[in-house]
């Protein structure tokens, strides 16, 4: 672990993409992927180990980082639209697009979420010389 924690601190730049965050119906996170995704273990609010995949994402705003926690609304709509997976140079939507129904009284209602996904172009190989 110390190894770990010791390789974390040397390599932090501290340039980090801001997180994107879905406040009301219609937002969307669109543009294209850059680098390449990647899993980032920690907690969730009930302090029970989640895996998100964080996809940075360049849009007209600027460069944000979309996390996608494993088993949310979210993260279910973007593996319906990237049902191969997300890779860099890919084109990306999420669009948080209302709340369906709260699980219990006095819970908040889950975001509802629709993607779209588009894979990078594959690169056009010169056979000219061969």
């Amino acid at each position: 672990m110390a190894n770990e924690v010791a390789d974390f601190l040397s390599n932090n730049s501290g340039d980090f993409n801001p997180g994107f965050k879905f406040t009301e119906p219609g937002e969307t996170c669109k543009g294209t992927i850059i680098g390449d995704p990647h899993i980032v273990d920690g907690m969730d609010l009930n302090d029970k180990p989640q895996r998100s995949l964080v996809v940075d994402i360049e849009t007209a705003e600027g460069a944000f980082a979309l996390w996608l926690p494993s088993g949310k609304g979210v993260t279910r709509s973007v593996s319906k639209a990237a049902p191969d997976g997300l890779a860099a140079g890919g084109k990306l939507a999420v669009k948080y697009t209302g709340d369906g129904e709260p699980p219990k009284p006095g819970f908040h209602p889950p975001k509802l979420f629709e993607a779209k996904y588009e894979a990078p172009a594959a690169a056009a190989v010169d056979l000219s010389d061969f």
